[in-house]
This record gives C-alpha cells, structure tokens and sequence, in this order.
C-alpha cells in the first residue's frame, strides 16, 4: 500500500505537443522535466509555465512532456530520495527512450549529479533554478548545460533608497528552514556595504502572529524586504503568497523581495527572479539540444536573467514616485492608457509606413547604383581608357576563341584574382562549373550575330566562394562590319541580391500583417475607387462575401457615398494621409456601423494605391451615447430633489 501511495506521487503529467518536424514515421522528441518542490509550489509552477511556453512558442507541439516532482523541500530524506530514484529507474526503464532533462533547483541537480551512472546514464540535463553551482559538477556528468539562479537584493535595496531616501531603518524576513537562513546569510554579506548608512534588524525564529506585531510597529522611515517565510518558530507551514499578506495586512510601509511570485500579492517590486523566465531559458537551451548540439557544447549561462518590476498600485499606495524607478522596468497593474486600448492599430500603421519606407528606399538606392552605371559607360572615347581603369565594373574583351584579352583592375576586386593570372585564358575558368556550358551556348550565338539579353553568372573568387554578377555582352567588330569577338561588363549584383532578399521578407511580413489585422484593411484603386484587395476582418464586419466586394467601389457597394470618397481623397492629396477621419458605413443588413478611418497613399509595383484602415468604434459610441444619457438622467432627478418641498 505504501508502495502504491508513493506510485500515485510520482504518476507524471504530460503534455502532447504538436511539430511541424514530427511525422508518424518519426516519434516526437520526449523530454523528462524534474522538479525538486512539488506541483502547486509557485515557484514550480512559474518555471513550469515558462518551459511549455517556450516549446510552443517554438513550434514543438508534438514533443511529449514528462514531468516529475521530488517534493525534496518536504521530504529531504535520503531514504525518500532513494525509492524516488528506484521508482524512476522503474518507470523510465530504458534511459535512451528520454532525449533530455531538464531539472530545476539544486536538490534536483544534485539528485541526478550524485545518480550519474545508474540513472538516465548518457542523457544530456539542462538546469535552471539553481543557486549553487559549480563548475566541479562537469567533471561527474560532462553532458550538462543550463542557467543558474541569483537574486539581487542590492539593485532591489538601491532602487528602494531612490523611491524612500529618507529611509533609516531596513527589516529583514527569513524563515528557519534552510533556505531562510541561506537567504539571510547572502542577505548579511550584501546588506554590509548600507551598515554605515542604514539600520538592519534581522527578524526570522518567531511566530507568524510575533512577526505581525513587528511589522504593525514600523513607521515612517523604515521598510521591509521579505526574503521567505514559509515555517514559523511553531511549525505552522506557508505558502509564499499567504505569508506575504498575512505580514502586508499589518504592515504600514513598503515591501520589497527578490522573487517574481511576490509581486501583485503586497510587495512594491526591486529587482526580481523569474521561474517563468527561468523555465524559459532552460526550455532554450533544451531545444538547441534536440536540434543537434551537445550539451557539453553550450555554456552555461552564468547570468542570472533578472528584471525590475514592479507592482503601480503599491507605488501608488505608499506614493512613491514613478519618475525615480530605472528606465525599462516593467509594472502591473499599470493603468490602462489610450496606446494600450489602440495598441494594434498603433502598431498596424507604424508597420505600413515603416515597409513603405523601407521599400521606397530600396528602390531608390537600386536607382541610383543603376543611374551612375550608366551615366559612366556613356563617357566620351578621350576617356575611355581612364574610364575603364576607374570604373567599378568589370570591363572584360574576349576574342574569336573566348579568350580573355583585356581585363580592367576591377576584376580583381570582384573575385580576388590578379588580372595577369586570367590574361590568355578561357572565360570558363573563372565560371561556376554551373554556368559554364549555358555561357558557352551563348558566346557562339552571340559571334552569329544574335543578341544576347543580360544575364546573371556566378564567378569563382580567390577565397573559395562565388560572386553573383551580371553580364552585359555584345559583339567587338572590325571597319567591314565582321566579328573580332566579345566585349562585356560584369557587374556585382550581391549588394542587389541582398537587398531583393530583404524586399521578400519584407513583402511577405506586409502580407502577415495585412491578413492577420484585427482591423479591416482595404487597398483601392486612387483613379477608379475599385477595391483591389482587403482582408477577411471588412467581410466580418460588413457581412459582403469577397465577391460582392472584389473589384468595386466603395460608393457601388454601399459602404458610403461618393461624395464622402471625394472628400477622403481631398485630404489625402493635401495631407498625404487620413488620420482619425470619423465615418460611417453601411453593413450588408442595413445597419450602420461607426467608424474611424485611417488612410494613406502608397505605391505598389509602381501603381498609386489607396491603403485605408477601418477601426470599428461602434460599441463605443453606443457606450458613450448610454453615458450621456445616464448623465442627464441623473441631472434630472437631482434638481427634481431640490425641488421638493
């Protein structure tokens, strides 16, 4: 019976996540996560969120899960570790079936460190959580990576000094466990260099009903950082949630702790640890691990990934000011403001108009290169010889038998190779193997008197790579018209091949953006008002199908009025853009939603268009409208009552 209890503790959870790079023909990747606490430990769960976050995020829905909790902050035992380990030897019975662990906190780190060679012998381990690491642990298992775990509480202390400089007093929480009186030791050696300016009374052997009567005396000058008290001096067990509101409910001045799990529960913020972030990174380096690296490969991150935080409405309650807490912190319960209500919109326009420069600017730059280029090969014959020294093309003469004859000091700088080494030889020996047959093909139409449009060839350089060029050829003739051979200029094309990649990326993220909006989005026509293009959000809100809308004016359809697309197009073309126009448009069904119109002109494939976004505000008008009444209303029956006898 006690066997099977003990079973029941260990039954893992699993989770099925599904991957583009699984198929039936390949079982998912299985990873065993071991947690040292047990399930409903904040901590625990923090970093447990963290890893299944991270995995989907990252597309490895199908790798399945496994998850084990020693409950060793409990049950510290070595008997308990033993059988835990026996019932893990039992059911993982083949280690090669797991792909990596991940492991969180020291107990569990030391737990399969200690196991090394009859447990999971010759799988890799990512930890997290972990607050004493060494390096010595390699020399035991050397497939072991991860992220280790430091709070800081003299960035959190530093930080409270700016928002309270009046503070004198400092009272330190610690419980009795083991992790309390780690904490208040690093807390005393960190809280040595303040000793001259501050007074440090550490509190930790007392009751939970002593230590709220200590904190019901501080005043006005003092503060609390609470590091944990999960046991008091009479045995009673809590969770770090309820510890901390059992102390905030007496405590009249602010408090500060190092951990995540605190913040929105009493305390004002500092520098925090994350066991979501925590789970995240450990997630992290598991994967690079199942995409093909060695665990002993990967560093260590040595780093602990903390962030300031902090709760607005502690700020708020002890007025603090906000203007003092360091730049790129993070709040909660921050309020709501007019860019977070619109955040999509906001950031659905600085998109467009950010893909929109940055396509007009490619093609300019592309313009330019190409303007010079040819401004430079129209130069006059007095200069000829000075041009084809200078110019950054490669300007290249062949004769009857495809034989290099002239080679300009640009032939070096595109493939590394001395003009002198090319001089005499076949143009095929700096071709790409690839293109070299296609180039001959068209060397000897070209000597038969066809013309042979640009082309693009791949040249071999000097460092082993391939340029990317293009290729302008054409006849070299004698005073009776016959052919002498080739003449041609190779251009390098790799800045433009870049700048085309970047384009498509470009063009495809316009097209995510473009489809996936919560807002409607339509592109017109700027001559004939017909729409070219929209997404499916204008079908929901309007109830048209695509083909009532496709190739129609808005006027035609019903949207609104032709009048109203008049003066829409008037300001574009004063503006250049429409911006919070208010409008209104008619549904499929007759009714009438209330709009706010965004607008812009932009130019696609050369071709004037009408980019226009639609922000249905409908319910807010419906809702401003009910408050308006409500108010008068309540006017009413106000000066009703001060009418009354």
């Amino acid at each position: 019976m006690a066997f099977l209890v003990f079973f029941a503790i260990f039954v893992p959870t699993s989770d099925a996540f599904c991957s583009t790079i699984s198929s039936s023909l390949n079982p998912p990747p299985k990873v065993l996560v071991i947690h040292s606490y047990y399930p409903t430990f904040t901590w625990t769960e923090n970093i447990n969120q963290g890893i299944r976050n991270k995995f989907a995020e990252e597309g490895w829905h199908k790798s399945f899960l496994s998850i084990e909790f020693l409950d060793a902050k409990r049950h510290p035992e070595e008997d308990y570790l033993e059988n835990t380990a026996e019932l893990l030897r039992i059911k993982y019975p083949d280690p090669e079936a797991v792909d990596v662990i991940i492991c969180s906190d020291d107990q569990a780190l030391n737990f399969l460190i200690s196991r090394a060679d009859t447990l999971f012998k010759g799988v890799p381990v990512v930890f997290c959580g972990v607050n004493d690491y060494d390096p010595v642990i390699l020399k035991r298992k050397k497939d072991i990576t991860g992220v280790i775990e430091a709070i800081d509480p003299k960035s959190t202390l530093e930080v409270a000094l700016k928002l309270q400089p009046d503070i004198q007093e400092v009272m330190v929480i610690s419980d009795i466990t083991l992790t309390g009186k780690a904490t208040e030791k690093t807390a005393r050696q960190i809280f040595q260099a303040f000793k001259e300016r501050l007074h440090f009374r550490y509190v930790s052997d007392v009751s939970m009903a002593e230590l709220q009567t200590e904190v019901s005396l501080l005043s006005s000058g003092a503060m609390v950082f609470l590091f944990v008290f999960n046991r008091d001096n009479e045995g009673h067990n809590f969770t770090h949630e309820e510890s901390l509101r059992l102390i905030s409910a007496h405590c009249r001045v602010p408090v500060y702790g190092p951990w995540t799990f605190y913040l929105g529960e009493g305390i004002v913020g500092g520098m925090l640890t994350s066991g979501e972030v925590q789970g995240r990174i450990a997630a992290q380096l598991a994967l690079r691990i199942l995409r093909g690296e060695r665990a002993e490969n990967i560093p260590v991150v040595m780093k602990s990934p903390n962030r300031y935080m902090f709760d607005y409405h502690q700020l708020a309650l002890h007025k603090l000011p906000v203007d003092k807490i360091p730049p790129g912190s993070e709040f909660i319960n921050m309020p709501e403001s007019f860019y977070h209500r619109h955040r999509y919109l906001v950031w659905a326009t600085v998109f467009a108009l950010t893909a929109e420069t940055a396509i007009i600017i490619l093609l300019l730059l592309n313009f330019v290169r190409r303007r010079r280029a040819e401004k430079a090969l129209i130069s006059s014959e007095q200069r000829y010889r000075t041009l084809i020294e200078t110019i950054t093309d490669c300007v290249f003469t062949l004769d009857m038998n495809g034989k290099f004859t002239l080679l300009n000091p640009a032939f070096e700088n595109i493939t590394g190779y001395p003009v002198q080494d090319f001089l005499g030889l076949p143009f095929a020996e700096i071709l790409d193997p690839d293109y070299v047959q296609s180039t001959i093909e068209r060397f000897k139409k070209g000597l038969a008197g066809k013309t042979i449009p640009v082309y693009e060839v791949e040249l071999k350089h000097k460092n082993g790579k391939t340029v990317p060029v293009e290729l302008n050829v054409t006849s070299l003739m004698d005073a009776d018209g016959n052919h002498t051979g080739r003449i041609g200029v190779a251009r390098d094309i790799t800045e433009r091949k870049n700048a085309e990649e970047i384009l498509k990326e470009s063009e495809k993220k316009f097209r995510g953006f473009f489809d996936m909006s919560p807002q409607a989005i339509t592109l017109s026509d700027i001559e004939t008002g017909k729409i070219l293009d929209f997404n499916d959000m204008l079908c929901t809100l309007t109830k048209y199908s695509r083909e009532e809308i496709i190739g129609k004016r808005a006027s035609e359809i019903g949207f609104y009025s032709e009048d109203e697309r008049t003066e829409v197009l008037k300001i574009l073309k004063t503006s250049g853009e429409v911006r919070g126009l208010n409008m209104d448009f008619k549904a499929r069904d007759g009714s009438i939603l209330n709009g706010l119109m965004f607008a812009k002109i932009i130019k696609i494939a050369g071709k004037s268009l009408i980019l226009t976004i639609f922000l249905d505000i409908t319910e807010q008008k419906r809702l401003e409208a009910q408050l308006q009444l409500a108010k008068k209303n309540g006017g009413r029956r106000h000066a009703g009552r001060r009418r009354s006898p």
